[in-house]
C-alpha cells in the first residue's frame, strides 16, 4: 500500500467564471480517480487551498468527503491577469529595468509562492508517503499515479513528476460547455523546456504535478522563499533526491481565459495508445 496527499491551489473569479465550473469538474474527476486507485492499494487524501471563501469551501465539501481531506482558505489579494509569464532575465537589461518591466509577474509569483508554502506545510503534516503539488487546471493521467507506486522506495530520497520527452502535455481551450475533445487542443508539448526558457534548461519535469517523499529528513530545505515546482526540483536534486521517471503518461493543461502560462507548441507526437487514454479521460471529464 502507498499513501499520497495531493494539495491543489485553486482560484476563480466568481460563479460566472468558466474556471469555476471547471474546478468543480476537476475536483470530481480527482475524486473519481481516488476511488479507482483504491482498488490497487493507492490511497489519496486531498489538501485544497482555496481563495474564494464559501464558494471554494462549498466545492470542497461537495467533492472531497474523506476524513483526511482538508480545506484551507488563502487570502489572495493579488488577482491574476491574463498572459502573465514566469520572470526570465533578458540579456542586455539591468536588474532595475527587469523589475520595472516585470512588475506584474513578480507580484504574481510572490503571491503564488505564499500559496504553495501554505499547501506544502499542511500536506506534509499529514505524513503520507508522498506529497504532491497539482495545478487546479491540470488533468493528470491516472497511469502516472500507478507508475509512481511501482517506483516508490521509502529508503531512497525521491521526487516525482512528468519528465520531458517520455510524456505529453496537451493544451486545450475550454468553452462554456465545459466539454473536452481533441478538436479543442491548440498545442502539443513533449515537456522539454530546452530552447524556450533558458533558466529551465536544467529541469526534467514539465509541470502539472510534482511530488516528493522523505521530506522530514530534509526539513531545512524548505526554509526558503520560492516554492514552485521548478525551484524545488533544482534544490532537491542538488541534495541527493533522485528523479523518478515515468513514460507514456500525459496531462491536460486546460485553459479557461485567465491562466498564467503560454502554450509551447512543438507538435509532439501522440501515439495511438496514448490517444486512446486521452480520449478516455475526455469521456470521464465530460460525463461528470
Amino acid at each position: 500500500m502507498v499513501y499520497y496527499d495531493i494539495f491543489i491551489p485553486s482560484y476563480f473569479h466568481d460563479e460566472n467564471d468558466i474556471r469555476y465550473g471547471h474546478t468543480i469538474k476537476m475536483f470530481k474527476y480527482m475524486s473519481y480517480i481516488r476511488e479507482k486507485l483504491k482498488k490497487i492499494d493507492i490511497y489519496i487524501s486531498f489538501t485544497i487551498v482555496g481563495s474564494n471563501g464559501y464558494l471554494s469551501k462549498n466545492i470542497f465539501d461537495e467533492c472531497f468527503q474523506d476524513e483526511d481531506d482538508i480545506y484551507l482558505e488563502f487570502k489572495q489579494n493579488y488577482k491574476p491577469k491574463m498572459n502573465i509569464y514566469v520572470l526570465d532575465k533578458e540579456k542586455g537589461e539591468n536588474v532595475k529595468e527587469i523589475k520595472n518591466k516585470n512588475k506584474e509577474k513578480i507580484l504574481f509569483n510572490e503571491m503564488l509562492d505564499k500559496k504553495f508554502y501554505l499547501g506544502w506545510m499542511k500536506s506534509m503534516k499529514k505524513k503520507k508517503d508522498i506529497s504532491f503539488l497539482m495545478g487546479s487546471n491540470d488533468l493528470i493521467s491516472i497511469d502516472f499515479f500507478k507508475k509512481v507506486k511501482e517506483e516508490y522506495n521509502p529508503k531512497k530520497n525521491q521526487i516525482y513528476g512528468l519528465n520531458k520527452d517520455k510524456n505529453l502535455c496537451l493544451y486545450l481551450n475550454l468553452d462554456e460547455n465545459l466539454k473536452l475533445g481533441m478538436d479543442l487542443v491548440n498545442a502539443r508539448w513533449n515537456l522539454n523546456y530546452q530552447g524556450f526558457i533558458s533558466t529551465h534548461d536544467r529541469v526534467e519535469y514539465g509541470g502539472g504535478i510534482f511530488g516528493l517523499n522523505n521530506y522530514k529528513k530534509y526539513w531545512r530545505l524548505f526554509l526558503k522563499k520560492s516554492w514552485n515546482e521548478v525551484y524545488l526540483e533544482r534544490v532537491l536534486r542538488m541534495n541527493n533526491f533522485k528523479l523518478i521517471n515515468v513514460s507514456d503518461c500525459f496531462y491536460l493543461n486546460i485553459k479557461t481565459g485567465n491562466d498564467m502560462t503560454e502554450p509551447m507548441d512543438n507538435n509532439a507526437e501522440i501515439s495511438e495508445k496514448l490517444l486512446r487514454k486521452v480520449n478516455r479521460a475526455f469521456k470521464i471529464y465530460n460525463n461528470l
